[in-house]
């Protein structure tokens, strides 16, 4: 009796452990060959760089869903709206360089079909006017083209000022309607970061109003094109003069000769993009979900420019179809997840995050039966830090530490029992100035108090720029890093209990 029971708790315990490295042999699978073909076709020249919107983003939308339904998995279309307007000609020429909208610049005109050739700019500074400092004293720019700095001076001489610079973005209403109260004929206002800039006036109603008819033209700009107005891009004059005027607490205006040409023609046409989403039922209906996000959309077509966005995010919608492919096996072999597994692949994200923003708002599964969302956003390259170090093995993982400290002890396991890779946390601080925790997918499930993990290979030379291709991506670190995600929401897919909240609002 004794040795039967001996036999059957060796047997026992082997079973468990067997059934442990079921998550190993399922990531296992996860294969570069069908991650490469996934990928080389959505970079393809026929999808036309995939602005959403726009007939590539259409071709990779139908794409997506064919392949999720070749494999048997449910999948569900949603449209979403885009701009109010399209545009079927829109260019800014800098001193004969190209600029790309959504990435250098933003137009806001209530001119149509605009095409207008500038031969002179007016730089002041940061455009600041109060009773003891002003940028516009010494010229008259009624009808000139204006361009000024929206940025908080750090002034070095411990001088009071009386006035109140515009340091947040709230105030950037009560700043245009100031500068443009200098009646210029057309303004250029450079910003720091355009892309929480243009997160502004999309969340701003009375600025969408007044931009729908300002007084003139108004362009915002990143500080490449700002520089680009005085030619050489080896010398950065720009950034000079604003830390002269800092240092001096004296105001400089400054005329440039530039070649500028902007080209504006609308289309009165409305453009919708499409959130793709996949489904792979778990045993239990009232559990709640897994989802595994990633954009597919990039910045389209310039002239005859194509921004392919092998890296971003080609890599991280390979990596999502992939794992769909293997948890749909793993189902059909008998490995169902106890939780019902969601794969969302949304378009939008280049125009500022308007696919998963139309999602949470109209969720094709209840936010309330959401657990977590993995994010994939460019897991195909090595960044400069990396680069440097002659090490591939890393990935960065950004906010799965701020709503659930549960989840980021889970992404931290899985690494352990996969491919060990360094998981570098260096982009979860507050205090970083390229905000990604706020700029994928993620972050609007965040929003809604669901916790979240970002995984992130970061920016490098080809980032949004047309040589972001194919033939420089690294299949064998997308297949770990997404054996990572993988692992990840193997877990998370068949824990008996959800995830711990260990904080509301987002941070």
């Amino acid at each position: 009796m004794r040795f039967r029971l001996l036999f059957l708790l060796f047997f026992s315990f082997r079973a468990v452990a067997q059934n442990a490295d079921i998550d190993l042999h399922y990531a296992n699978e996860i294969n570069t060959d069908t991650l490469q073909k996934t990928l080389l076709v959505l970079a393809s020249d026929s999808l036309q760089g995939r602005e959403s919107g726009r007939t590539g983003q259409k071709l990779a939308a139908a794409y997506l869903k064919s392949v999720y339904e070749s494999r048997g998995i449910p999948t569900f279309q949603q449209n979403h709206p885009l701009n109010r307007k399209t545009n079927t000609a829109f260019s800014m020429i800098i001193n004969d360089q190209y600029f790309i909208y959504y990435e250098d610049y933003y137009y806001y005109s209530a001119l149509p079909d605009t095409v207008l050739n500038l031969n002179e700019i007016v730089f002041s500074g940061f455009g600041i006017q109060s009773s003891d400092y002003n940028d516009f004293n010494y010229t008259d720019l009624e009808g000139k083209s204006l361009l000024v700095s929206f940025t908080k001076p750090e002034w070095k001489k411990k001088k009071s000022k009386s006035f109140s610079a515009p340091t947040q973005q709230k105030d950037l209403l009560t700043y245009i309607k100031s500068v443009a109260g200098q009646k210029p004929g057309f303004l250029f206002i450079a910003v720091k970061d355009l892309y929480q800039t243009s997160l502004t006036v999309q969340g701003s109603f009375e600025l969408q109003k007044y931009l729908q008819s300002p007084p003139c033209p108004i362009v915002f700009i990143n500080e490449k094109a700002a520089q680009r107005f005085f030619g050489d891009d080896d010398k950065p004059v720009f950034t000079d003069l604003l830390t002269r005027i800092e240092k001096k607490c004296k105001p400089k205006t400054q005329a440039i000769a530039s070649r500028v040409t902007i080209g504006l023609k609308y289309d009165t046409k409305y453009l919708l993009g499409d959130n793709i989403m996949a489904k792979i039922e778990g045993s239990d209906p009232n559990a709640p979900a897994i989802f595994i996000s990633a954009h597919y959309d990039h910045l389209g077509k310039r002239d005859t420019l194509i921004f392919h966005g092998a890296d971003d995010n080609a890599s991280g919608t390979s990596a999502v179809l992939e794992m769909a492919r293997v948890f749909k096996k793993a189902k059909d072999e008998g490995h169902a997840p106890l939780r019902t597994l969601i794969f969302l692949d949304v378009s939008g994200e280049e125009k500022g995050l308007l696919g998963s923003s139309f999602y949470v708002k109209h969720p094709m599964w209840p936010l309330e039966k959401t657990m977590v969302d993995l994010n994939i956003d460019m897991i195909g390259r090595i960044d400069e830090k990396y680069d440097s170090l002659k090490n591939g093995n890393y990935v960065y993982v950004i906010g799965s530490d701020k709503l659930s400290k549960d989840l980021y002890n889970i992404v931290d396991s899985a690494n352990l029992r996969g491919d060990q890779l360094i998981l570098d946390y260096k982009y979860d601080s507050p205090d970083d100035p390229n905000r990604f925790y706020q700029r994928s997918d993620h972050y609007n499930f965040a929003k809604n108090n669901i916790p979240v993990a970002f995984f992130f290979n970061g920016t490098h030379e080809d980032y949004h720029q047309p040589t972001d291709t194919a033939d420089k991506i690294h299949f064998d670190l997308i297949q770990k890093r997404t054996r990572l995600v993988f692992l990840t929401a193997w877990h998370l897919a068949n824990r008996p209990r959800p995830i711990r909240l260990d904080s509301v609002g987002v941070r």
